[in-house]
């Protein structure tokens, strides 16, 4: 978290913008193989189909009461 001062000037109709100097801290990504990213995707993949088979049940059940309702 260093201070640096930032220089402004009007080039032309361009406003100009110079950053000193920014160091950026060197790190590590891991991205994993193929393989383990596809065995999360069916695992959510899988884990969704659940859900929306719940919430189809659902709506079946409220679509049988409101047509219950309506023909009363």
């Amino acid at each position: 978290h260093r201070k640096f001062n930032i220089l402004k000037w009007k080039k032309g109709d361009k406003c100009v913008i110079e950053i000193p100097y920014i160091h950026i801290p060197e790190f590590q990504v891991e991205i994993p193989d193929s393989d383990e990213c596809e065995i999360i995707i069916r695992k959510n993949l899988d884990k969704l189909r659940e859900k929306l088979d719940r919430v189809k049940e659902k709506l079946h059940e409220k679509l049988k009461l409101i047509k219950e309702y309506v023909y009363i």
